[in-house]
């Protein structure tokens, strides 16, 4: 919808490039993935638990997201923020940037049949971080993924983006 190319920096490329087997979502796997990549719910709204090198493999990947955009690119990072100091960390590497937060919101019962039809996660996962994706950020525009379809959600972003170059 827009005249320049898009790269799409979000969270599922990065973990795309990962070996088979490095990462973990699964509570039953967490024992083994202390060793490797994990990225699990806390119950309660609580932090999410990570090891170690995941918190070291996605602060690399926010300044990796700085670098690309410092090089002109216009990136969309789709990313489920769990912690303030992601926001904090992204706002100081991207402070040089013009960036544009967009909150993407869906209800509880489309995200848990959304997580179902999708490979590769374990039950629970939406319901453990429903509660705690949007606490920490604050949007200029919001999207409610679950009314509207994807051409929309994207045709109401493209529209604001027209309305605040106009302004």
């Amino acid at each position: 919808m827009l005249p320049m190319p898009i790269l799409n920096a979000g969270i599922d490329h990065f973990f795309g490039m990962l070996p088979a087997g490095f990462i973990a979502f699964d509570h039953a796997q967490q024992h083994e993935a202390r060793r490797r990549f994990t990225w699990l719910g806390a119950p309660e709204g609580a932090a999410a638990a990570a090891s170690a090198q995941a918190d070291k493999w996605r602060a690399d990947m926010r300044r990796t997201i700085a670098c690309m955009a410092g090089f002109g690119n216009h990136l969309i990072v789709d990313e489920i923020i769990v912690r303030s100091e992601w926001v904090a960390d992204y706002r100081a590497l991207l402070a040089a940037q013009e960036v544009l937060w967009v909150g993407v919101r869906c209800p509880l019962d489309v995200l848990e049949a959304r997580e179902r039809e999708r490979a590769g996660r374990g039950a629970g996962y939406a319901r453990e971080h429903f509660d705690l994706v949007h606490v920490h950020c604050r949007y200029e525009i919001e999207v409610d993924s679950g009314a509207l379809s994807p051409y929309q959600c994207a045709k109401r972003i493209v529209d604001y983006l027209d309305r605040r170059t106009c302004a």
